[in-house]
């Protein structure tokens, strides 16, 4: 069984037991889930890994390539002191028009924040920061999901994502995608597009793998390709400037 689709979700399209077997159409749900998971680089269930440790980055934000559905507990620059939940503010909507999902990120708001953990910066003067080189741990539950309507504090799948994968479990099982997927190993481009979040840009280049995105039907790529996992991209490293007397004065 898959972590989004189900057998019965592809027995009610019509697939009957007689000609595909249970066995089979799960072998193909895990396939294609797999496969739509690689390609979005997204994960749309909740997942749980415990405490995670990344480097900081100098600036009171850090960004993520999978979205937050909650924070549940922070340290910084190698404190095994949780900060409070005042100190920080997580991106974790989920609905416009607060949708954080395509930009995951966390961010300082320095209030409280112990002593000799803040420099100036261009971006927040007297900001607490992420330092670089050590530790911040963040504990967290990620995932590209929606709110369950049918079960408050529940989540779901992107319906839109679901019905994705059972077009191609379906297209797979009954050979509607062997024009798109044969001659796989061949180099094939993926669509090229622009990416811009509020401390990145990012120009989507062409990839080449076994499976592509050009090897998606058309109608189920462009419904997919809303729901790609944003890259994580460091943002220019800023230098600690409390040795300099400078005033930041307007809009960088």
């Amino acid at each position: 069984m898959g972590n989004y689709v189900v057998v019965d979700d592809i027995r009610a399209e019509g697939v009957e037991a007689g000609d595909y077997p249970d066995a089979l159409v799960n072998r193909r749900i895990l396939k294609w889930e797999s496969i739509v998971e690689t390609l979005t680089r997204n994960i749309f269930r909740v997942i749980e890994p415990g405490e995670l440790v990344f480097d900081g980055n100098n600036t009171h934000r850090m960004h993520f390539n999978l979205a937050l559905v909650e924070l549940v507990e922070l340290k910084i620059n190698g404190d095994d002191t949780a900060l409070d939940s005042s100190q920080y503010r997580a991106f974790t909507g989920r609905q416009k028009p607060k949708d954080d999902r395509g930009n995951p990120k966390i961010e300082l708001i320095g209030a409280n924040i112990p002593s000799g953990q803040s420099v100036p910066s261009p971006w927040s003067s007297g900001s607490s920061i992420f330092k670089k080189g050590l530790d911040q741990k963040i504990t967290a539950k990620w995932g590209h999901v929606d709110d369950d309507p049918d079960n408050p504090g529940a989540f779901i799948c992107p319906p839109a994502v679901k019905e994705c994968i059972v077009a191609l479990v379906i297209g797979d099982l009954r050979g509607y995608l062997e024009q798109y997927l044969q001659g796989t190993t061949k180099p094939s481009g993926a669509p090229v597009n622009r990416e811009r979040t509020d401390d990145h840009e990012v120009q989507w280049a062409a990839m080449t793998a076994k499976v592509t995105w050009s090897m998606i039907p058309n109608d189920i790529r462009d419904t997919l390709l809303m729901y790609r996992g944003p890259w994580a991209i460091a943002v220019p490293e800023v230098r600690d400037l409390t040795a300099f007397d400078v005033t930041f004065v307007g809009a960088w």
